[in-house]
């Protein structure tokens, strides 16, 4: 059985809409000043998919025409399914748009005529057993989206807004994990396995830790340390949702890290290293991800373009330090795995310079020879000790300096672990 985001159904968008006086609400919230409202597109691939409407009130009887409160409904009525969002709390909301998806937003600021808000993109749950869909209660139907990188790049999010959507996503899907716990016996679903994503990725949008990263600012590293520790402690709560509903004497549970993500210094174009070593990068399929890749040559390349590829990418070097560009060229019969040197991000892009400054800050996929970037994973409950699974203890194995260096936490010293712990570095 799994939990999994489907398919993508409304995309992300910023919208900063000009208000007017409303036109008549059912079951409008009483406001201090007058009513304002605007009409905002939800749109996949360009089209329109339907329109939000969107109420500002004023709750705060203080004598100045300021709206602290908003309202977004598809039919302009402020219902269950209605998205109310407040500036003075944390000025989030969810919005159903159909039975299958929602969307999020967020208040980005408030003017005299109008405001900036974040809207989220929204995706399918993907479950299976597909009958799992129709057996979800309606409040679990809507998948929360990822935290969205690209808008947090493109300024519309802010590192605060970030991992809030990875706190919201988290304790959905830690309630909707303990939902289904409580109701597949243990014959039916000897395994449940649900993707986590929320946590790896704000830990690799916000890893600002090095000077020599672009666009390093202290006062923004700072920022940016509270909010990932804030979205450690949100992943925290969410698994002690899970495990309050989780009956260790007759389960196992597994909690497993992503790899470590590597602060960025440089983006290095593959396809432009390789036009520069006279090689035609057309003729091979690029999949690249991160700090590593897969190169494969197409139908009808020659033998010996793999080959020359390898030779190229293992040549190639820092023209500042000399050093060589790759960690790993790693050539096999049909196809050629390669991986960067630490704080090198790799790339399709096939304009511009062949190294350049990162765009981002943080990515996956370095060197598996560096510490940091190595993974982990907990085990917990029935049958589990000290690496044999013999009787109902806890065990920890290979908690890595990534641990150390993401969650801020010592590595532990046997002596200090507690009774029935076992750490293996």
């Amino acid at each position: 059985y799994g939990i999994a985001p489907g398919t993508p159904r409304i995309d992300s968008a910023l919208h900063e809409p000009i208000l007017a006086p409303a036109q008549s609400w059912e079951n409008a919230p009483p406001s201090f000043s007058p009513r304002l409202e605007a009409t905002l597109p939800l749109r996949h691939r360009g089209q329109e998919i339907a329109e939000a409407h969107l109420l500002a009130v004023d709750t705060l009887n203080d004598g100045v025409a300021a709206y602290d409160e908003y309202w977004l409904d598809l039919e302009r009525q402020v219902g269950p399914d209605s998205a109310r969002l407040r500036t003075l709390e944390e000025g989030w909301g969810a919005l159903r748009v159909n039975e299958e998806v929602g969307v999020e937003w967020y208040v980005l600021e408030t003017r005299a005529d109008g405001l900036r808000l974040y809207q989220s993109s929204a995706s399918i749950a993907q479950l299976w057993p597909t009958s799992l869909g129709a057996s979800l209660p309606r409040e679990f139907q809507i998948y929360p989206a990822d935290p969205d990188l690209q808008a947090f790049r493109q300024g519309w999010l802010d590192a605060e807004g970030l991992q809030a959507m990875a706190r919201r996503q988290s304790i959905w899907l830690a309630t909707v994990t303990a939902w289904l716990w409580q109701r597949l016996p243990a014959e039916q679903a000897p395994l449940v396995a649900v993707r986590w994503p929320a946590p790896g990725q704000v830990q690799a949008a916000l890893l600002l830790v090095d000077p020599a990263q672009p666009g390093w600012q202290r006062p923004q590293q700072s920022v940016f340390l509270e909010a990932r520790r804030r979205a450690v402690e949100s992943t925290d709560n969410a698994l002690s949702t899970l495990l309050s509903q989780v009956d260790l004497s007759r389960h196992t549970l597994f909690v497993t890290s992503p790899l470590g993500v590597d602060p960025l210094h440089r983006a290095l174009s593959v396809p432009l290293l390789l036009r520069a070593a006279g090689l035609d990068d057309t003729q091979l399929e690029m999949k690249i991800q991160g700090g590593s890749g897969w190169l494969r040559p197409v139908a009808g390349a020659t033998e010996a373009l793999l080959e020359e590829a390898a030779t190229a990418l293992r040549a190639a070097t820092d023209p500042t330090t000399e050093q060589p560009l790759f960690a790993q060229v790693v050539a096999g019969e049909v196809s050629l795995y390669i991986q960067a040197q630490t704080a090198i991000l790799l790339t399709e892009q096939v304009d511009g310079d062949i190294l350049r400054d990162a765009s981002q800050f943080a990515a996956p996929g370095g060197p598996a020879s560096s510490p940091d970037l190595a993974g982990w994973w907990l085990a917990v409950g029935y049958r589990v000790r000290g690496g044999s699974l013999t009787e109902q203890r806890a065990t920890l194995r290979q908690l890595s300096a990534a641990a150390t260096y993401l969650l801020d936490v010592p590595v532990p010293n046997r002596s200090e672990l507690p009774e029935g712990w076992f750490y293996e570095p």
